[in-house]
């Protein structure tokens, strides 16, 4: 029997998301649990580093991590400069790879794949799995003009094409891809060539400036839903969408009422928001949308769970809300499950913009694997085309729309008030579609020799 490979998980950034213990630590324990030989791999920049050095020991045993697996921290030299990410990355492989041992890691993000695959020109046991978590030439140009719109500076144009570069290397060089979002996968599959007519699904109905299908296809479901399926049938791409162990979930359900009852909820209609207040989590209108839901129904009570504690109260005292109709704190990862499963609705506010069209949030999982009833923007291509098919959310379209948002309000009561009804509703279909049970036999397919 040949061995089995030593697996890596390589994060390039963002120890202290809490999206690192729901979409790596999460399936890495599973994998252990099924005796894969896995070890973390952090890289972070100046004191970022020095807080994950710090903070893993709580972290590791907060979740109960495994002594077999090892996490290691290593410091990140800004935009990779001289290769410096690269020779670190390859210091710590190198005894695997020397040794000529099979060697698989796991690298999320176009700039994590683009520290490996130096290295695996070098050697070819060491096989890199491409996890693209979302547009990152995008994101970039986002973050430097989203407060203060203008044109990109020399300096600034350059990193934009050089992402835009790591990408398409990525997607050529990388042994498979895995994409967090069918209308990214789309994507990233015709830059690579494989699908020429199509970016992504046009029924999403999103009007951002993205490319959308070919005319000829516009209106057909039946050949956008065979495009679609192509993304699963590729070999070397897959569909894994940030997903939950719905199991925990399930758990917090059967507490519902019980923490309600503690955080004296029980006559409460509870909207929830949960995760940072990054520029395009349309975090500015949390205070608007929750004022109207409030204006509605006085019952409407707000939970945020947020790192961004002292930010999101300052926007909320600043909308001159009522402390006594609010809640925002910081909550570990273990006991997020309890307070979504608490609530009624979850709030997935995105703007239109090419960035958010392919994303898939955490949340999403999150929320509908507690039952919630989502209120959100047609702003995700994938959140559009499940809530086409699913009576599980209310969308709206514009953000700025106060009319609309008003009038969105009341079915959202409504279906929230359901109860039993629409926490099964909901509950089915994160159980159906973002169980890592669901995306693991996959994962272990390309993990193996």
């Amino acid at each position: 029997m040949q061995a089995q490979p030593h697996l890596y998980y390589f994060v390039y950034y963002g120890f202290e998301n809490t999206v690192i213990e729901s979409q790596v630590i999460t399936p890495a324990r599973k994998l252990v649990h099924d005796n894969f030989t896995v070890t973390l791999l952090f890289m972070e920049d100046g004191t970022n580093f020095l807080r994950a050095l710090l903070a893993w020991p709580f972290r590791r045993k907060r979740m109960n991590v495994s002594p077999s697996m090892r996490a290691i921290f290593l410091p990140r030299v800004p935009r990779n400069v001289l290769w410096m990410n690269t020779l670190m990355a390859f210091l710590v492989l190198s005894p695997k790879l020397l040794s000529g041992q099979a060697t698989v890691v796991h690298a999320r993000g176009f700039q994590g794949c683009a520290v490996l695959l130096p290295i695996k020109r070098l050697f070819k046991k060491l096989k890199v799995i491409c996890d693209i978590r979302g547009h990152e030439a995008e994101e970039y140009v986002y973050q430097v003009t989203k407060n203060k719109p203008r044109p990109l500076n020399r300096l600034e144009t350059a990193w934009k094409n050089k992402l835009e570069r790591m990408a398409l290397t990525a997607i050529q060089k990388s042994d498979a891809i895995i994409g967090v979002s069918k209308a990214l996968l789309h994507h990233y599959q015709s830059i690579g060539g494989l699908l020429q007519n199509a970016v992504i699904p046009a029924k999403a109905g999103i009007q951002s400036g993205v490319h959308v299908l070919d005319s000829r296809f516009r209106g057909n479901d039946v050949i956008l839903d065979k495009l679609i399926g192509h993304v699963e049938e590729t070999s070397r791409w897959a569909y894994v969408p940030c997903c939950v162990d719905i199991e925990r979930y399930a758990t917090a359900l059967s507490r519902r009422n019980d923490v309600r009852k503690e955080h004296h909820w029980d006559d409460k209609i509870v909207l929830v928001y949960t995760g940072g207040l990054n520029l395009w989590q349309g975090q500015a209108y949390l205070a608007d949308i929750f004022s109207a839901f409030h204006q509605e129904d006085s019952r409407c009570f707000f939970v945020g769970l947020t790192p961004d504690t002292e930010k999101l109260k300052k926007l909320f005292i600043d909308h001159g809300i009522s402390p006594d109709v609010y809640t925002i704190f910081t909550s570990p990862f273990e006991k997020i499950p309890d307070t979504l499963a608490a609530s009624d609705i979850g709030l997935l506010l995105r703007e239109n913009h090419p960035l958010n069209t392919f994303a898939c949030p955490t949340k999403l999982a999150e929320y509908l694997a507690a039952g919630l009833h989502l209120f959100t923007t047609r702003a995700i291509a994938d959140v559009v085309d499940l809530l086409e098919k699913h009576s599980v959310g209310t969308m709206i379209s514009d953000l700025q729309n106060k009319e609309e948002i008003v009038q969105a309000v009341k079915p959202a009561l409504l279906k929230a008030k359901e109860g039993g009804k629409r926490i099964e509703e909901a509950h089915k279909i994160a159980r159906d579609i973002f169980d890592w049970s669901l995306y693991l036999p996959t994962l272990k397919k390309w993990y193996l020799p």
